[in-house]
């Protein structure tokens, strides 16, 4: 007993103190596939699906499912879905362990009763369209309860944070409270990690909530504006949020050679790659190509950024290298 709760406290300050690991190597970037992301096909849900329980924790619709297999599922209804099984693919591809999550574009839930929030998207037949399932802890995965971290930490690892903030620029997530974070153990090393990649793949700065999640043209159009340049080694950002939430923890402070090395990583992945992890996400086959089309986009601008170390000037069809600003100390 005295060792299990000495082993407790251990990875409760571990985490508080920012010693875990962010980054996993999960293999040749080039071979990865996103239309079966993490789990692989063969682990994704499989019909029938039986009804658990309604979840009440969060914002959106969640009930708890086992398939026929007897895997147990968090299956996520609304705006959510398709951008979080995107954008967690992504962040798996660029080395941030995720847990596995799928897009069912349509499926039957025997036995659902009683729902509440869930009502609007499960008929009384069972019936569902649009849902994410994510697979709950397994023999090899399992999550640390009650762990988080602080996307501003000076104990973690460096390099891996400023690469991870530089992932959730990319897919330009925006919900980045402490309590979408936490821990996972995978095949028994321990990681710190964003539990919560749903706020994706908008425009943060949206005026309107459609906007915000999932909109390939406020995400294409905020593209070009993001990245202001390089000032002292460090990637400047023109990044804004519709309630100026988290700005400072994931703009701020991603030095050039960290963001060099997360960039060297993810541009390797094909248009192909991405274009199947996004209509395996539910894109649709013009929102696919928009997408591919936008997050190639910004891949080429920070990767232009950071191979000569100098400022962007922005022109309509060029990218001009100029003199690093020595204004900022550091």
């Amino acid at each position: 007993m005295r060792l299990a709760l000495l082993g407790c406290f251990l990875v409760t300050y571990a985490i508080a103190a920012g010693r875990l690991p962010l980054w996993r190597d999960p293999g040749q970037i080039e071979g990865l596939d996103l239309a079966a992301g993490p789990g692989g096909l063969e682990n994704a849900p499989h019909p029938p699906f039986a009804f658990i329980e309604e979840e009440k924790r969060g914002r959106w619709p969640k009930v708890v499912v086992v398939d026929s297999r007897r895997k147990k599922w968090m299956v996520k209804f609304g705006e959510e879905a398709k951008a979080e099984t995107f954008a967690s693919r992504l962040a798996w591809a660029a080395g941030y362990p995720v847990r596995p999550s799928y897009f069912v574009a349509e499926g039957q839930i025997m036995a659902a009763s009683s729902l509440k929030r869930a009502a609007s998207h499960i008929d009384t037949a069972g019936r569902f369209h649009d849902a994410r399932f994510q697979l709950f802890d397994t023999e090899e995965m399992r999550q640390i309860p009650g762990e988080s971290f602080d996307l501003r930490s000076k104990q973690m690892d460096r390099r891996e944070l400023n690469g991870l903030r530089l992932v959730l620029l990319i897919v330009a997530n925006w919900d980045l409270k402490r309590s979408n974070t936490g821990a996972l153990e995978i095949d028994g090393k321990r990681y710190a990690v964003v539990t919560d990649w749903g706020a994706s793949l908008g425009d943060p700065a949206g005026s309107v909530r459609s906007a915000r999640k999932w909109n390939c043209e406020a995400y294409k159009a905020r593209t070009e504006s993001l990245l202001e340049g390089v000032d002292n080694g460090y990637l400047s950002f023109n990044y804004q949020q519709y309630a100026s939430r988290h700005l400072n923890e994931i703009s701020e402070g991603i030095r050039v050679e960290d963001a060099r090395w997360i960039l060297n990583r993810l541009s390797k992945l094909s248009d192909a790659q991405l274009l199947a992890g996004l209509q395996a996400s539910g894109a649709t086959v013009p929102e696919g190509q928009c997408f591919t089309a936008a997050i190639r986009r910004r891949l080429q601008l920070l990767s232009a950024a950071v191979t000569d170390g100098g400022t962007i000037t922005r022109t309509t069809t060029t990218i001009i290298q100029q003199p690093i600003a020595t204004t900022r100390q550091k």
